[in-house]
């Protein structure tokens, strides 16, 4: 039985860190941010659970961006994805949590996002 991922200092780097996903990943800077470490990983933990596998048969708003970002990157210059990421962001901080079906997400969700972002609308 695998064990369960705690954060750690790293003295070599300077860093909280933690093994996420077969990763490791830098929570906070310094030995003395042992808190703020603690809650980008609690954070860290929601996110993952909040976010099903791209083979999942149940999808959030925010992992249809992901699997939309990760087709993206393949296919689109990197300041076209900067900016598509940005606005999608953007959308996933506001919606992200939404379950992708006929109750959770509807399309006034996305239309009412867009009307409170006037400054991006174009010719």
């Amino acid at each position: 039985m695998p064990r369960n991922a705690r954060p750690w200092f790293s003295a070599e780097k300077g860093w909280w860190m933690v093994h996420l996903g077969g990763k490791k990943v830098r929570l906070a800077k310094g030995k003395a941010n042992k808190k703020e470490a603690e809650r980008r990983f609690r954070e860290l933990l929601f996110m993952r659970d909040a976010n099903p596998a791209p083979e999942s048969a149940e999808h959030t708003v925010a992992s249809v961006i992901d699997l939309y970002l990760g087709h993206a990157s393949k296919r689109y210059a990197a300041r076209t994805l900067y900016e598509r990421r940005l606005i999608l962001q953007s959308f996933a901080e506001a919606h992200g949590f939404r379950k992708v079906n006929d109750k959770d997400c509807l399309p006034f969700h996305l239309t009412s996002w867009l009307d409170a972002h006037p400054e991006w609308k174009s010719d």
